[in-house]
């Protein structure tokens, strides 16, 4: 976890960050179809936040929410969470996790070789 921390810091300002989901959630203001449509921007929820970036559609998920289906003050919160590096560290934690257990679904995670950890 440490390495992908140290791997991860870094990257975009998290006030730029802020911006870039402002940006999508005003052009995401529309019907679905439209919004399908004519939108030049990703989704809201799929832009990145946090000292270790994470898209906030997979702490949605984590959460048991349909990421489509979160209203924009779920988005905010989302993202103001992700801004406090415990929650943060958690989230990815989680998500790591739940990424080795799906390549390898009966493997004690306390013992992972080198290839399982590249992977």
């Amino acid at each position: 976890m440490a390495l992908v921390a140290r791997t991860e810091a870094g990257g975009m300002p998290d006030y730029f960050k802020y911006s870039v989901l402002v940006a999508r959630q005003f052009d995401y203001l529309g019907n679905d179809g439209i919004d399908n449509n004519l939108t030049v921007t990703s989704r809201p929820e799929k832009t990145s936040m946090g000292v270790i970036a994470m898209q906030i559609r997979v702490v949605a998920e984590s959460f048991g929410k349909n990421p489509n289906n979160l209203s924009h003050v779920e988005i905010i919160y989302i993202s103001s969470c992700l801004q406090k590096d415990h929650l943060n560290l958690a989230k990815v934690t989680q998500h790591l996790y739940d990424l080795i257990k799906y390549d390898y679904p009966n493997l004690d995670t306390l013992y992972l070789t080198d290839e399982q950890l590249i992977v």
